[in-house]
């Protein structure tokens, strides 16, 4: 696949590895198969680190063992305070930026700066932020819309069924580690509108019994 992509597209590649997981290998290509995919293919840029910390640190530690670079593109923000102080971080594919941008921008030029005690300062609201969007794995792509729409930046927190709805604790939850973390958000009168207002074109319709 990736060779016929190469061969038709012929431009700079960002890879998003996710695999089932193995032995050393939690959300993404194994060490080995990275670093096979990565010296085949030298318009490989970017690889998105989609795995869990150790693993993080095993394929970012083979990626750096290249003889060309590929950026490492951290995607769990809740570490990437640990990954930037290991040096083991040139970028990110994240969907933190969606809901968190201004501190995770400031967290990480304070880091490139050499500025660490500005980076301990913003890092563990950040932390318990991101730590919260991810704990619950059945409703962190849900939390991702949560968060931004209470920053004010879509109309509703409502995904597509089935999908599962948002619910007012983790609202809220969401609410308070925001506004923890220097945001500002929407008032609780949009909070509590917005809970209560489904979209009619995301409203959940019965399913239709089957065809025998």
């Amino acid at each position: 696949m990736i060779q016929e992509i190469d061969d038709e597209v012929g431009l700079p590649m960002v890879a998003h590895p996710t695999a089932p997981s193995a032995a050393g290998s939690s959300g993404g290509f194994s060490l080995e198969s990275t670093l096979k995919v990565c010296r085949a293919f030298p318009n490989i840029v970017g690889w998105t680190m989609t795995y869990k910390y150790e693993d993080y640190l095993r394929v970012a530690d083979g990626l750096r063992s290249l003889d060309h670079h590929v950026a490492i593109l951290g995607a769990s923000s809740g570490y990437f305070h640990d990954y930037l102080a290991n040096d083991l971080f040139d970028g990110t594919a994240t969907e933190g930026w969606n809901y968190a941008l201004e501190p995770m921008v400031d967290h990480i030029q304070a880091w490139r700066s050499g500025n660490l005690g500005e980076a301990n300062r913003v890092w563990p609201a950040l932390k318990k932020l991101h730590g919260y969007v991810h704990r619950d794995k059945t409703h962190h792509h849900l939390r991702y819309k949560i968060a931004a729409w209470l920053r004010g930046l879509i109309p509703s927190p409502y995904m597509r069924p089935p999908m599962p709805s948002p619910q007012r604790d983790e609202t809220i939850m969401l609410r308070d580690l925001l506004k923890n973390a220097g945001l500002k958000v929407i008032s609780d009168k949009e909070i509590d509108e917005g809970l209560r207002n489904v979209p009619r074109d995301l409203q959940k319709k019965p399913l239709k019994a089957m065809a025998s």
